[in-house]
């Protein structure tokens, strides 16, 4: 039997799609796919990851790879989707489309907007598992990607909120950059007596109403998923479907995002991200949807990922990772530490 290969972003994913294409396969054909972790999203032909492989046929994005494996022979296949009647699958695309849009700016928000988070987690995390030259251009590459979108939805330019104060691309001339959890940063307070409280207090001031601009924009599409699972395990039936394991990817990476890694050693650094505003959110305003998040995780992989025997295979120029414990060097990697 061919064996279908998922190509996916490297662990811990920062990309929603790749990790609800694992969690997908796994529920519908556990046992009958590997994954190939890539950094090079150009073996895509969409250009973009993930993608799957199965014989002769490649098929890209998502909801693509969901349709096709809603209708593959595959032995032990499952249709999560099978108990869903016209009317609820209708609303699945629906819902679908707007998770992918709304916290979908969320997740890149998250990783690639706010400065602190870009620095010190997105880069040294996709850097460990790139050759040189990637390391070098590839982060900022995705970060482009996103800033079009998030400009478009007012979340690029609060990119210093939570940061280290340096908002970077000429975010100071819109009014934002030095805004830091702390108060006053990036270019400190000028001045004595009054003139410093004062500009003190507008940097507090400020501060306040970018952390309230970006909750505001959580809060919305966090309400009206919440309202849709209400006290249920599952938003239909009692049974994850194609739409819990997307929402619950998004989910996972707003509040759980080292949860993905396919090995203890895939986080060798143990980074952990330093700004998460939208994590104490969701936990402390929409519990249901983290406690869905991991339900649905659980019920994929009951007992983590090493546990589920998932064969990976190496891509040339990055990191091969076994379940056996042991890390090895691809290609002519530098194993030195990744430049941030």
């Amino acid at each position: 039997m061919t064996e279908v290969t998922l190509y996916v972003w490297p662990s811990p994913f920062l990309e929603p799609h790749s990790l609800a294409a694992l969690l997908l396969l796994q529920l519908s054909i556990p046992g009958h796919f590997s994954i190939e972790e890539t950094a090079n999203p150009d073996t895509s032909p969409s250009g973009q990851l993930p993608y799957l492989r199965h014989g002769a046929v490649t098929v890209a994005s998502f909801a693509a790879i969901a349709k096709y494996i809603s209708r593959s022979k595959i032995a032990g296949h499952v249709d999560v989707d099978a108990h869903l009647d016209a009317t609820q699958r209708a609303q699945c695309t629906a819902w679908s489309a707007l998770v992918e849009a709304q916290l979908g700016d969320l997740v890149a928000y998250t990783f690639y907007a706010i400065a602190d988070n870009y620095t010190n987690f997105t880069v040294p995390t996709l850097s460990a598992h790139m050759s040189i030259p990637q390391r070098y251009f590839v982060p900022g590459r995705l970060r482009e990607l996103h800033r079009p979108r998030l400009e478009a939805v007012g979340l690029w330019d609060v990119s210093s909120f939570g940061g280290d104060g340096e908002g970077g691309d000429g975010d100071d001339e819109k009014g934002v950059r030095g805004v830091g959890v702390g108060g006053i940063a990036g270019g400190g307070v000028s001045g004595k007596g009054g003139g410093a409280k004062r500009k003190k207090n507008e940097g507090n001031m400020k501060m306040a109403f970018v952390r309230e601009k970006v909750l505001e924009t959580a809060r919305r599409p966090l309400s009206l998923l919440s309202a849709l699972l209400a006290d249920r395990p599952f938003i239909f039936h009692d049974r994850a479907t194609t739409l819990d394991i997307l929402l619950a990817a998004h989910i996972l990476l707003l509040t759980s995002p080292t949860l993905s890694s396919l090995s203890s050693q895939t986080n060798p650094q143990n980074l952990t991200l330093p700004c998460t505003p939208i994590h104490a959110l969701i936990s402390d305003s929409f519990p249901t949807l983290e406690a869905h998040a991991r339900r649905v995780y659980d019920t994929c992989f009951p007992h983590g990922y090493a546990a589920a025997g998932l064969t990976k295979g190496k891509d040339e120029g990055r990191v091969g990772w076994n379940y056996d414990g042991e890390e090895g060097l691809s290609g002519d990697q530098d194993p030195s530490p990744p430049m941030a």
